[in-house]
């Protein structure tokens, strides 16, 4: 039995093949299929075929999703974002995405540009999204 959100427009078509459908968010839902996660538009119709171990709700025209136990940035395309995974990142706020990997933090702007902050490199994993509210430019240099 498919699990759907509320959040889903009773209207949709919801296929028997999909497993879980989320709601839509700037046009686009989180569907998954065989075990990984996709985007469909509001027609029911795929933009981002089902690929990632998961994808999360677009925020700003872009994209969390995870693939191989890595985290990266997708835009409303499927393209990655900087053409590279992190141990983890946040969801698109002012611009940017923070991201951690391994030693190295910093920030991910739309175009794929990273800018490394050195008082970020101790912060631990997890860091990141239990901060996620306070972020800022100013937040993230008095570390």
């Amino acid at each position: 039995m498919t699990h759907v959100s509320k959040k889903v427009p009773p209207s949709l078509e919801i296929q028997p093949d999909w497993e879980e459908v989320w709601g839509f968010s700037e046009g686009l839902a989180v569907v998954r299929v065989g075990g990984k996660d996709g985007y469909i538009n509001e027609n029911g119709e795929w933009t981002i075929s089902p690929r990632f171990d998961y994808a999360g709700k677009v925020l700003n025209g872009f994209s969390c999703i995870k693939d191989a136990g890595r985290w990266g940035i997708i835009n409303t395309k499927g393209d990655l974002i900087g053409d590279r995974y992190f141990d983890e990142v946040t969801a698109f706020k002012d611009g940017k995405s923070w991201v951690r990997s391994k030693d190295e933090g910093g920030s991910l702007d739309a175009k794929g540009n990273l800018a490394w902050v050195r008082s970020m490199a101790h912060l631990p994993i997890g860091y990141l999204s239990e901060n996620y509210d306070k972020m800022s430019d100013e937040w993230i240099r008095s570390l």
